[in-house]
């Protein structure tokens, strides 16, 4: 389970937001494919197998935002 917080706060033509993503830092998969893929040395028609895209850290981001 990925989950992921925002605040935000608006006041006389500035915004302040805090994101906090991954808040339970949790270590899995951000998605999952299934595709050949050859290494050197491995046969020419490649190695079918599961490759995957780790999910980010705990990350923190900070913005503020000033209209004019």
């Amino acid at each position: 389970t990925l989950l992921n917080l925002g605040l935000r706060y608006k006041r006389a033509g500035f915004e302040y937001r805090l994101d906090v993503f991954n808040v339970t830092d949790t270590d899995d998969h951000d998605i999952a494919y299934v595709y050949a893929s050859r290494l050197a040395g491995e046969p020419p028609g490649g190695v079918e197998d599961i490759h995957f895209h780790p999910l980010e850290p705990r990350t923190v981001r900070a913005t503020l935002t000033w209209r004019f």
